[in-house]
């Protein structure tokens, strides 16, 4: 970004000196760099920035002096390069937070492709209450079902983001980590490591709580910020009461982990708006220059080579991606990391997406019986609509 950019921002924008403005002000000055060197267009900036909590009219200030300093693009408008050492496809929960991840690592670059936009802006997904509007729209896959047999033929709908943050930017924002019995089945049927016991810390360190009642049990400086409802319904307390008497126990916090009874489950919020994934990984990873983030780009298909099959990149409408050699991951050193496309929904398993829209190149036998129990159960369809 040039001089002159740098010191205009700066003037409009006076933050006062504490540690949460100089973090948004670090996450400012790497927007107006990465849109002027062509990684973001002016929309992505006005989105991005509002999701950081500049006021619209600075981000509009900053968007025209950014955006009108020269620089070099390819006809897209965003520089992209042609390899890069990962690629993630889909900035969902899962790919935010791996792109965040891998990210730290100064030596990888890094591309998150999503085929959505960045319109984490909108009110409605920013607010606690009106999500069930984006249902069906086009932040939305809108993927239903086929006619459920257990379930009077009915066709459900199975709402899935189609923008930045996946979708956590779209659903309810419920916080539970899950219940412990689960994945205690899960180590006993040979799943090593994903017992509750080992993947209890793991959740502690993925949150902030702000419960104020958590006695040391929830985590305090995670990425994820999550809180109680703030304002909750008169008749949830009848409704406990109710429980009671009919024997139920009413717990304090019942959802870190999943207990039995009842009780008030936690959101990921913070001061009552949507917290997603792209707030706690995605937008502070932004201020490293090694991620780069491509929206409104469909993957057509991931590309790999024989023998091993290992993916190498990934084919855009427009362009072909590729990755770099493989890196071995620090925390399992006997195994390595297959830089590339994150396609393993698609990929994983030739019979149980033989009759979908993706094409399959890759089959990974030890995920098959647990991604057929969940096909068979949940065979999807989609809306032939244009986007």
């Amino acid at each position: 970004m040039n001089a002159i950019g740098l010191l205009d921002w700066r003037r409009l924008v006076p933050f006062p000196a504490t540690k949460g403005n100089e973090r948004q002000e670090a996450l400012l000055a790497n927007l107006c760099a990465r849109t002027a060197a062509g990684q973001l267009d002016r929309r992505g900036f006005l989105r991005l920035s509002a999701a950081a909590g500049i006021g619209s009219a600075v981000a509009i200030a900053l968007a025209d002096q950014v955006v009108a300093a020269p620089i070099v693009q390819g006809r897209s408008g965003r520089s992209v390069a042609a390899s890069y050492d990962y690629i993630v496809v889909g900035a969902g929960s899962a790919g935010c937070t791996i792109a965040a991840r891998l990210s730290e690592d100064p030596a990888c670059n890094v591309l998150l492709i999503e085929a959505g936009g960045a319109d984490i802006d909108r009110p409605a997904l920013q607010s606690s209450v009106l999500w069930p509007s984006t249902f069906g729209t086009d932040v939305d896959w809108a993927y239903r079902t086929v006619p459920q047999a257990r379930a009077a033929r009915r066709i459900i709908d199975w709402p899935r983001g189609k923008v930045l943050g996946g979708s956590s930017s779209i659903n309810a924002m419920i916080w539970v980590w899950g219940h412990a019995a689960d994945f205690d089945h899960w180590a006993y049927a040979g799943c090593r490591g994903w017992d509750y016991a080992r993947l209890e810390p793991v959740f502690r360190r993925i949150e902030t709580c702000a419960r104020s009642t958590s006695g040391g049990r929830r985590g305090v400086n995670g990425p994820m910020h999550v809180e109680p409802v703030a304002e909750p319904s008169p008749l949830a307390a009848g409704f406990f009461a109710a429980c009671n008497e009919m024997g139920h126990q009413v717990v304090e916090d019942v959802g870190a982990p999943i207990r039995d009874g009842a009780g008030y489950v936690d959101f990921n919020t913070r001061d009552g708006q949507r917290f997603s994934v792209v707030h706690g990984y995605l937008l502070p990873a932004l201020q490293r220059p090694n991620l780069t983030i491509l929206t409104g780009a469909r993957v057509a298909r991931s590309r790999s080579r024989a023998p091993a099959a290992r993916v190498f990149g990934c084919e855009l409408v427009e362009r072909i991606m590729t990755s770099g050699p493989t890196r071995k991951r620090s925390s399992a050193p006997e195994s390595s990391s297959r830089p590339g496309c994150s396609c393993s929904r698609v990929s994983a398993v030739r019979r149980s997406c033989a009759d979908t829209e993706f094409p399959c190149s890759v089959t990974y036998p030890g995920s098959a019986g647990t991604f057929r129990t969940i096909a068979s159960s949940w065979p999807l369809s989609r809306r032939q609509r244009l986007r």
